[in-house]
């Protein structure tokens, strides 16, 4: 977990390292897929996406998920062909991890020690698409960032702003094997800030949800 052993600071900036860009940007937009599916192809040619995965990309994908991985696939380099030609998405952080551990549910291999997750978590999609800033990744994606929340500079953290650390958060220790506990997000947080990324304090956090429990329980 960030920010609990000696070293972890280095992980954290290298963050999905051994994912090729291909390979992660094919994970934003399969959770995309999901998220907003690919329009009807008028001439009935659905399937033939997959075809501009390169083969060395698919094998790094196959040995992180296997389940209808082809379909997976096709409805992400679809859903980015649309993109690309002018349709307009956005998606919150929140939203974006919320699909992506649906996706997580149905994945039937099982997770190994060091190697990073398929799809991405928003994370890793931050710090290697987007030099540490969600929004940045999206852009580069031509996807629009949803944020639902304060503008940059604002007094106040809005809920988003809650939810969006908390899913964070809880991806880092489930990456990480991490504990969940306060003093854990306290020590999480500031390596966050010290990484250009601000996050509700632990403090702001047990006062927006009562207590610790709650906040664990309205957002796990």
């Amino acid at each position: 977990m960030a920010g609990s052993r000696s070293g972890d600071t280095h992980k954290h900036a290298v963050r999905g390292v051994s994912l090729p860009d291909e390979v992660v940007e094919l994970g934003v937009w399969a959770v995309l897929a999901v998220a907003f599916p690919p329009l009807p192809d008028p001439h009935g040619e659905e399937g033939d996406g997959v075809g501009n995965v390169s083969e060395t990309a698919r094998k790094k994908i196959a040995q992180r998920y296997m389940p209808g991985l082809d379909t997976l696939l096709d409805g992400a380099v679809r859903l980015r062909n649309e993109v690309r030609d002018g349709r307009r998405l956005a998606i919150s952080l929140g939203r974006y991890e919320k699909v992506r551990s649906g996706l997580a549910a149905a994945n039937q291999v099982a997770s190994r020690p060091g190697q990073a997750a398929w799809p991405p978590g928003a994370q890793t999609v931050a710090a290697r698409l987007g030099g540490g800033s969600w929004a940045d990744a999206l852009r580069a994606l031509g996807v629009s960032a949803e944020t639902g929340g304060r503008a940059r500079g604002s007094g106040s953290l809005a809920n988003h702003d809650f939810k969006a650390a908390l899913a964070a958060f809880f991806h880092d220790c489930g990456e990480g094997g991490g504990p969940t506990t306060y003093s854990a997000y306290c020590a999480w947080v500031q390596e966050e800030r010290a990484n250009g990324r601000h996050r509700p304090s632990g403090s702001a956090v047990r006062q927006r949800y009562a207590s610790w429990s709650g906040a664990l329980a309205a957002n796990g």
